[in-house]
């Protein structure tokens, strides 16, 4: 099973899964969580487990904005009134 589902419904991880959902190293992920930037939960057997929401907030938090994004009249899937 690639995701365990904690008591609430949610998605947690395995940190080389939840590396592959950020981006980064499985090693990098665990130091990410050992200094504190993300956090995890243990295992009785003491493996880390992710939850699959919080990746997907650091990963954005860590993704910088192109100028498009960053404009607050950018938005997906809007047209400039350009006719095609």
């Amino acid at each position: 099973m690639e995701a365990k589902h904690a008591q609430n419904g949610e998605d947690l991880l395995s940190t080389s899964r939840a590396a592959a959902v950020v981006g980064v190293h499985a090693q990098t992920l665990r130091r990410y969580e050992e200094s504190g930037l993300i956090r995890a939960f243990r295992t009785p057997g003491g493996e880390r487990r992710f939850r699959r929401a919080d990746l997907l907030a650091f990963r954005e938090s860590c993704s910088p904005q192109t100028p498009a994004e960053a404009s607050p009249h950018a938005s997906a899937g809007s047209t400039t009134g350009d006719a095609a």
